[in-house]
């Protein structure tokens, strides 16, 4: 009920006799009441500055679904990508569908114009890395980590992303080299070559240049 000639009534019954608790609460019931009838007053209880306008609270940042993907989502997943595969030669299949599903909510937005070429590009990319597993040169993961990869970065971007990836992978095997002659085993170094850690790289390094990145600009 919002009735502001309530407020004086509520306000009025409170006398010297009534305990701090009795006052506390007829003061809430006199701001509820206020904040009632005026919308634009302060809400009782609310985080100072937070005032209701329009039903709805003003000081609260929305940020785009496009911007939380891009900015967000394609960062993170790869980070974690070099992190579980530097130490446990492990990407998950998590982080990939996580990729994937990023993109298909970047594609239903229509933010993707070139979507059969991707698909169709990612496609080759996930044969091709599944005849090197086949043949115990790359890890599954590596192979679908490439094919998500292949979804998020531009078409004509994937011939530097077969360079960069190479080039990340020679500085792999230099440092899995040395790492295995100095007998270290801090991060386990020693064995199969992490390559996750070369795809994701080649992928941040790539990803700033992307249409999906620019587009945010």
């Amino acid at each position: 009920m919002c009735d502001e000639a309530l407020a004086g009534p509520l306000r009025e019954r409170t006398t010297w006799l009534d305990g701090p608790g009795i006052r506390a609460d007829r003061r809430r019931a006199v701001d509820r009441h206020r904040h009632c009838a005026d919308p634009d007053r302060p809400h009782p209880g609310a985080p100072e500055g937070w005032r209701r306008s329009g039903g709805q609270l003003s000081g609260v940042v929305f940020f785009p679904l496009d911007h939380l993907l891009v900015l967000g989502l394609f960062p993170a997943a790869l980070a974690a990508v070099i992190a579980t595969d530097l130490s446990w030669r492990v990407i998950p299949n998590l982080v990939i569908l996580s990729l994937a599903c990023g993109f298909t909510l970047l594609a239903a937005s229509g933010r993707v114009g070139d979507l059969p070429l991707r698909l169709m590009l990612a496609a080759g990319v996930l044969a091709s890395g599944f005849w090197l597993f086949a043949h115990d040169l790359i890890g599954a993961g590596d192979a679908k980590l490439a094919a998500a990869l292949a979804l998020w970065l531009d078409p004509s971007q994937l011939p530097a992303f077969a360079f960069i990836c190479g080039l990340f992978g020679a500085l792999l095997v230099g440092g899995v080299t040395l790492w295995a002659r100095g007998g270290w085993r801090g991060l386990g170094m020693a064995g199969s070559l992490p390559y996750g850690v070369a795809l994701a790289g080649a992928g941040l390094a790539l990803f700033p240049s992307s249409s999906l990145m620019t587009a945010l600009v």
